[in-house]
């Protein structure tokens, strides 16, 4: 899952440390659509690294999980 903010304060108003969330924070001198619009590329190729990671992590765990108690699969 993955969380797209403008919210500079978020880091003072939640524990992102403990979430499991991607937050991909789009810094802007104003949160209007005209001055965002630019960011969306980067935003894009933030979420495809997003997924790809997630991938990653999940197909580990799962491997993990399949681990007997002497570490064979």
């Amino acid at each position: 899952m993955f969380f797209i903010t403008a919210d500079q304060n978020i880091q003072y108003q939640q524990n992102l440390k403990v979430s499991e969330i991607a937050v991909i924070f789009l810094v802007a001198v104003d949160n209007r659509f005209e001055t965002l619009k630019p960011l969306m590329p980067q935003v894009e190729d933030a979420l495809r690294t997003i997924k790809k990671v997630m991938s990653f992590i999940s197909a580990h765990k799962v491997r993990e999980d399949c681990r007997d108690q002497n570490g064979a699969i």
